[in-house]
């Protein structure tokens, strides 16, 4: 599936709302499906911005503060559209 991050644009997550969750997916996978996060500053923390060919933006983050990065498996999921749920379900469990 065809996507970007903040790691190649930016992209406006200012429209967006809770849609959803990602379970038991660790934070080694996610950075190599979505590179770095924006928030390398912050032990705990993890945040991607994504924006699909079709307009629609998601962030996928998770806040354990003072929690290594190693330990984050569950992660929130905010977008612009019901939509972008399943295009992450599918990027992440699916390799698509």
């Amino acid at each position: 599936m065809e996507y970007k991050t903040h790691n190649t644009k930016k992209i406006d997550v200012s429209e967006i709302s809770f849609l959803g969750y990602v379970s038991d997916t660790p934070y080694e996978k996610m950075f190599n499906l979505f590179g770095k996060s924006t928030l390398l500053n912050n032990p705990g923390d993890a945040e991607w911005h994504i924006e699909f060919p079709d307009g629609e933006v998601c962030v996928i983050y998770n806040y354990e503060f003072f929690a290594p990065k190693e330990d984050l498996t569950n992660w929130k999921i905010l977008g612009s559209d019901i939509s972008v749920v399943s295009k992450i379900y599918k990027i992440i469990y699916l390799g698509e």
